[in-house]
């Protein structure tokens, strides 16, 4: 999939705010806040950005090995970056010729691994996503998952 420009400016704009003229003070600062929310959920809509993230889970990155590693053309690479950098997700630091990218707020995973197990729960016979499993990388939500036989055992009892 090509990113238009318009994804990242989208999401700038959703992050700069249209907040309604009419209202309380909170009403406004609360549709704010779920603009900001909404923005961010656009940026992980789309799954070679989820891929990015969890690739980040284990340090930082420069474009070429994410694109190596998630079997993706680095302009396309490039583009994902700038939407995930947009919505805040991810910052890019300059290390002699070569941008590496982060994550600028890590609990972002902590709510893609439970989506994730949401979908596991509601597919248990797909295998883990990503090939994520506790013993890979020690996070919790991960590590809650259970296999199809486990869920079996579990159902039988």
């Amino acid at each position: 999939m090509i990113l238009e420009v318009a994804d990242v400016v989208a999401i700038e704009d959703d992050l700069s705010g249209s907040v309604p003229r009419r209202g309380s003070e909170q009403e406004r600062a609360s549709y704010e806040v779920l603009s900001t929310q909404a923005a961010i959920c656009r940026a992980l809509g789309e799954p070679k950005r989820l891929a990015i993230l969890h690739e980040l889970r284990h340090g930082a990155r420069s474009v070429g090995e994410l694109a190596l590693a998630l079997d993706c053309r680095m302009p396309n690479m490039s583009q994902h970056l700038s939407t995930l950098s947009a919505a805040g997700l991810v910052s890019g630091r300059r290390r002699g010729s070569t941008v590496l990218y982060e994550l600028v707020e890590p609990g972002i995973l902590d709510a893609c691994d439970v989506v994730a197990q949401i979908v596991t729960n509601r597919m248990p016979d797909r295998p883990v996503l990503l090939g994520d499993s506790p013993a890979q990388d020690g996070h919790p939500a991960t590590s809650d998952r259970k296999t199809t036989s486990d869920q079996k055992t579990t159902s039988e009892r």
